[in-house]
């Protein structure tokens, strides 16, 4: 019975569950197109109204350097953006060229990562990272679209980020 239980475990480490979400009740009723991260399952589902129209694995802030939690509005969209920051360990760190990047909180967004291929665990500085071609579905998902030849836009609150544990 014991080998079951840790095999079993081992399993549910690996495996993450999207689960469907009642929209937030405090999300302004005219905004149609918001995201749901499971900061616990490391996931995303972007939701149009009710309906979930995509879902990919994220690799939200370790800790120390936790993602925040709560509601807020996309504000500002970037099709690259070089990230600087300070790591405890490492040092001075300075990602160039990061993707599709969905700025929610002053310096937390949700962006494409080509650095890593681990998601579905906290890896991060505190920034939500997905995969390269799901942030580009994403940030094209996200009104308004970017105009060509633009690499930044205010997103005017079109669409929200709702992060739970």
């Amino acid at each position: 019975p014991n080998s079951g239980y840790a095999s079993l475990q081992r399993c549910r480490n690996e495996v993450r569950m999207a689960e469907r979400v009642s929209r937030p009740e405090s999300l302004p009723e005219k905004v149609k197109k918001w995201m749901h991260i499971d900061l616990a399952q490391q996931t995303l589902v972007a939701y149009e109204s009710e309906e979930p129209v995509f879902v990919t694995l994220v690799s939200s802030g370790i800790k120390g350097r936790d993602t925040p939690t709560g509601l807020y509005p996309i504000e500002r969209k970037y099709v690259t953006k070089t990230m600087v920051g300070k790591d405890d360990v490492e040092g001075v760190y300075e990602l160039g060229e990061v993707p599709w990047c969905c700025y929610y909180r002053g310096n937390y967004a949700v962006h494409g990562a080509y650095w890593h291929n681990v998601f579905g665990e906290t890896r991060s500085h505190g920034c939500t990272n997905i995969p390269p071609a799901d942030a580009r579905w994403l940030f094209r998902f996200f009104d308004p679209k970017m105009p060509e030849g633009w690499n930044a836009t205010l997103n005017r609150e079109r669409g929200w980020a709702w992060f739970t544990n």
